[in-house]
């Protein structure tokens, strides 16, 4: 009897080992890596066909994500990654690595997004006085998500990515002031519907205001002076019942 309880505990343990180790590789096999996870994220913004071009920005934006960032998100959270990876996408698609002033430290793979701005520098911005406001860079709320953009007069080139558009609490979108940006503002911006102030003033931006941006129901300000390219009935824009100027 003692020898036929002491195999049946054997049995037992080796049932129990087998079970967790077929546990275990499921678990492994079906839960997405980071890598993966990112290039899923990636896919979904900005699409599949432009990922497939190696010197486009989102290519370049992933490839960083994957090779140089060292900064280990946990899978679940998937809104830091879109707001890292748009904001690569961002640098890339600015002029980032040739044309921008080094006034802020960017596209930095030790530290979080949020800090990606003017007062990694300074080091005398502090949250929310107006200093740290408008201080060049990416600011967060909460030091969580992208609440502002701001990048006036920062030698920027190239255009306005439509990944923007994935920036959901977007408070403040401000490339003002550099006049090598080209190409139309995307109609992606009406999508912005937390935005509050919109300065794209001083720049070589074409094509006719998109419709999109009326729709923004809290928009406070508006300044797009200096961009002769550009053409559209501005009246719409006074139908906005927050817009302030």
């Amino acid at each position: 009897k003692q020898y036929r309880a002491i195999k049946w505990v054997v049995l037992f343990c080796t049932i129990a080992v087998i079970t967790a180790c077929v546990i275990n590789l499921l678990v492994f096999l079906i839960e997405p890596d980071e890598d993966s996870q990112i290039r899923t994220i990636a896919i979904e913004i900005s699409g599949e066909d432009i990922l497939k071009i190696p010197d486009s920005p989102q290519s370049k934006a992933l490839w960083w994500m994957e090779n140089v960032d060292q900064i280990q998100i946990p899978i679940h959270h998937k809104f830091r990654f879109i707001q890292r990876y748009v904001s690569a996408v961002i640098y890339f698609t600015t002029g980032g690595p040739t044309t921008w002033l080094s006034e802020i430290v960017y596209l930095d793979g030790i530290v979080n997004e949020c800090e990606w701005n003017e007062c990694s520098i300074l080091l005398n911005c502090s949250f929310p006085p107006e200093n740290y406001i408008y201080s060049k860079g990416n600011h967060c709320r909460d030091n969580k998500s992208i609440s502002d953009l701001n990048f006036y007069h920062l030698n920027m080139s190239g255009i306005i990515p439509r990944e923007i558009e994935f920036l959901s609490n977007l408070n403040v979108l401000n490339f003002g002031g550099n006049w090598q940006m080209q190409g139309t503002i995307p109609s992606t911006v009406g999508k912005l519907t937390s935005l509050k102030r919109l300065f794209l003033f001083d720049m070589n931006l074409s094509g006719v205001i998109p419709h999109q941006v009326q729709y923004i129901k809290n928009l406070e300000a508006v300044s797009l002076y200096g961009n002769r390219g550009l053409s559209g009935d501005m009246k719409s824009l006074c139908s906005i019942p927050s817009l302030l100027f």
